[in-house]
């Protein structure tokens, strides 16, 4: 069997669905973004994601969409891939062990110099 041929580049769909498609894009940034085990981490992807696509509205140039889109699909494997690490070392790491870590980093006197 023949594979498919691949997908028109979204700058060649209408805008209407070149929308959509960025919608749709936005969405599953968002969603793989609610598997990081931290609310910061969410929030983060979350502001950075709107942030990124309310700047992508303007784009005109072809060239300018194409790149926007698959810069967005980067990202969207990146955060996949950063929730997914993350969630199997707390899986294996008790989170009470990770949270006493830190307050312990916290609570360390700073070095003294020379002593």
């Amino acid at each position: 069997a023949a594979a498919a041929p691949p997908p028109p580049p979204p700058s060649a769909l209408s805008v209407d669905e070149r929308r959509r498609q960025a919608l749709r894009l936005f969405r599953r940034i968002v969603k793989a973004g609610q598997r990081l085990p931290t609310q910061n981490r969410r929030d983060f992807v979350r502001y950075k994601a709107k942030l990124e696509f309310t700047r992508a509205r303007a784009l005109r140039d072809a060239a300018d969409i194409d790149m926007h889109f698959r810069l967005a699909e980067t990202h969207l494997e990146t955060v996949e891939r950063h929730g997914e690490h993350l969630e199997q070392f707390m899986a294996h790491e008790p989170r009470e062990r990770i949270v006493d870590s830190l307050y312990a980093a916290i609570a360390a006197p700073p070095p003294r110099d020379g002593k």
